[in-house]
């Protein structure tokens, strides 16, 4: 493969990769403040507590957000080695998901989670330089 098309290659797959972690991410993001918006009166009956989520627009766009990834994820393993494209994809989902949890859900991060989310990020890197 000549170098112009390695870099349009990995664009091409680092785009990808980029729209299934933002996909899946703001999925996941959404369900989370959906459920916490549940009262805890109906959050203890399962069936109440999944019509509610079956009746809101925000928790189905997150569902349909997470079915969408899995297909753009499927196009990614077709152009890239798993080795490579999942370090990078978790990496992405990890920044995506603390940051906005801390930003606009208002979760707390102790030093210790600090620390190791850190340290995940560190190892995730090392493992994609050698990749």
């Amino acid at each position: 493969m000549k170098q112009s098309q390695k870099k349009s290659h990995f664009i091409v797959c680092m785009s990808l990769v980029c729209l299934y972690a933002l996909l899946n991410s703001y999925g996941a993001l959404v369900l989370k403040y959906e459920i916490n918006r549940i009262p805890e009166a109906l959050a203890s009956e399962p069936l109440f507590f999944f019509l509610s989520l079956a009746q809101s627009m925000p928790a189905l766009s997150g569902l349909a957000a997470i079915f969408l990834s899995a297909f753009i994820w499927m196009a990614v393993l077709s152009k890239w080695d798993i080795s490579v494209a999942y370090p990078i994809a978790t990496g992405l989902n990890f920044l995506i998901v603390i940051g906005i949890s801390i930003s606009i859900l208002r979760e707390q991060l102790s030093w210790n989670q600090g620390l190791g989310i850190v340290l995940i990020l560190l190892s995730i890197s090392l493992l994609y330089s050698n990749a």
